[in-house]
């Protein structure tokens, strides 16, 4: 197995860090694009096409790569009922639906501070139900039967308190002054897990998500587990030494660069709401596949972004992606896609960036469609096109023919001598 786990290493399947004198490894990629990359391989090279010993390692490899899964983390935070004022250990077994959730759990992680701090774990903990217990203990028995990754819970709870006195951020000083204190708790248990070697993901809604990593008290501790993967693993020269200056206004500390010439680009530096920069799909039969185009994000900003359609009055999550980088773009592809129906769409990027849109109805039944040509864009005329997007706006068509290439900096020249500025894709 170490064996094995070295080799992954080396083809940029795994991540080796060492902590405690002890080697670490996690996986870059997802369960199923590990195995799918390695196994067949491994089958073939070192077992020689061995089924019996494929099943062997299958398991092995499987149960260890689910344990390298990202810990999920919830808060739990309240008053009394969330703290389980009248709430017995004892008397659990008196009510047989839950004659076996007091037990001992040593898979969940436990963190809390109750009352006025008088009660507290002072870091992890396996869970249990303490003398006063609330709903995480019916919440871990019930996740755990049905999720195959480890969880973790962090509680907050005081009887008798008010939102207003003791819970707002900004509540007098005569108050508990919970806010300040849970998110202490909070960060403790999260640098707790960074320190252990732990990869976590904080669950909850992302509006909250991205306040916690932005919180000044949190001292730029990112929660989300693919910023905290992603940027710190964003390279400055992402193309290599031999390239430093390749796509450099977008790659590195790219917002201490300006750029230079007789008609430069506009800034990459965006209002942090407008992060998205526009995104386009193709209909494949049943395949939906969406390109969105981000502005370069800075590093505390999460790497994450989401998918979206409106079901009547809702907006309901199709998908979330990691943003690729070098590049800022994200891809996804959703299957099966009812492509007779027009559904509105928006992409979502933080607490506030959006980009709305309408995937449209595949107009096969039409006898003629609308076809928008798009071409000819020079990198030395800058800047936004109003015109075009107003004509587009209006003629609405029914597929985009996009015939570019990469934009040029100097005008190519035809046979006859005349120069262009710009050059097709065949």
């Amino acid at each position: 197995m170490l064996t094995m786990m070295e080799r992954m290493t080396k083809k940029g399947l795994l991540t080796r860090k060492k902590i405690d004198n002890v080697f670490h490894y996690s996986p870059k990629q997802s369960l199923s694009e590990v195995l799918k990359n390695l196994v067949g391989d491994f089958v073939n090279g070192v077992l020689g096409g061995s089924v019996v010993t494929l099943a062997i390692v299958f398991v092995m490899l499987t149960s260890w790569l689910r344990a390298a899964e990202p810990t999920r983390v919830f808060i739990f935070a309240g008053q009394s009922n969330m703290l389980g004022a009248d709430a017995k250990a004892e008397q659990i077994h008196e009510f047989p639906a839950y004659r076996n959730v007091a037990t001992l759990r040593e898979d969940v992680l436990f963190a809390y501070r109750l009352g006025n701090g008088d009660q507290a774990s002072n870091g992890w903990v396996p869970l249990r139900a303490l003398e006063a217990f609330g709903p995480e203990i019916s919440f871990a028995d019930e996740v755990t039967k049905h999720v195959e990754f480890p969880i973790a819970i962090i509680k907050s709870a005081v009887g008798g308190t008010t939102i207003a006195y003791d819970w707002h951020p900004e509540a007098p000083q005569p108050g508990q002054q919970l806010y300040p204190k849970t998110l202490a708790l909070i960060r403790d248990a999260l640098q707790e897990l960074t320190d252990r070697g732990i990869d976590y993901r904080l669950e909850g809604e992302d509006a909250f998500v991205e306040e916690l990593a932005n919180n000044s008290q949190f001292q730029g501790l990112t929660t989300d587990p693919i910023s905290r993967r992603s940027a710190s693993s964003e390279p400055e020269s992402p193309f290599g030494t031999e390239y430093p200056n390749l796509d450099s206004l977008a790659t590195g500390k790219w917002w201490t660069k300006r750029s230079k010439g007789q008609n430069p680009p506009p800034s990459l530096d965006v209002p942090r709401d407008q992060t998205i920069a526009f995104a386009l799909y193709t209909i494949d039969q049943d395949i939906l596949s969406v390109s969105a185009q981000l502005f370069p994000l800075m590093p505390e900003e999460t790497r994450e972004v989401r998918l979206e359609i409106l079901r009547g009055n809702k907006w309901v999550q199709l998908s979330r992606k990691p943003v690729n980088y070098p590049g800022w773009d994200v891809q996804f592809r959703i299957q099966p896609w009812d492509a007779s129906q027009q559904v509105r769409y928006r992409i979502l990027h933080g607490a506030h960036a959006s980009s709305e849109g309408t995937f449209c109805r595949n107009p096969i039944d039409q006898e003629s469609i609308v076809v928008a040509s798009m071409s000819c864009n020079s990198s030395r005329t800058t800047g936004m096109r109003p015109e075009i997007l107003e004509q587009l706006l209006k003629q609405n068509p029914d597929l985009l023919f996009l015939q570019v290439t990469k934009p040029i900096d100097t005008p190519s020249t035809r046979q006859d001598g005349s120069s262009s500025d710009c050059s097709f894709a065949s």
